[in-house]
């Protein structure tokens, strides 16, 4: 892209755009750092109570799948991306996301 098309589209975009932009990106990054961060924090209460599984190390292996499906969801979502927009991939992708946030945020009990 030439400078002079940048400079166009920052012309373009105004202050109270760019700050909504930044907000909604922050908040699908906390949601990001969330669902990361979740399967980790459940591994104590998954072993407490006994029913799925009795060693850190099953809990564990639990967890670590729910973050292993990030890698070939991250190159399907490239290619997908790649042949049918970036736009209309990302905002695709966002809802299981949203849908996933939503179950959890209004669940009783993580158990």
């Amino acid at each position: 892209m030439s400078e002079e098309r940048q400079k166009e589209n920052a012309k373009k975009m105004s202050l109270s755009t760019q700050i909504c932009v930044s907000l909604a990106v922050g908040g699908v990054s906390m949601c990001q750092g969330a669902n990361m961060s979740l399967p980790s924090s459940i591994i104590p209460v998954i072993i407490k109570e006994g029913s799925l599984v009795s060693s850190f190390e099953a809990a564990s292996w639990l967890a670590t799948c729910f973050a292993i499906t990030a890698v070939p969801s991250s190159i399907i979502g490239g290619i997908l991306s790649d042949k049918f927009g970036r736009r209309k991939i990302a905002m695709l992708s966002m809802l299981p996301l949203l849908t996933g946030n939503n179950l959890i945020f209004s669940c009783e009990a993580m158990l």
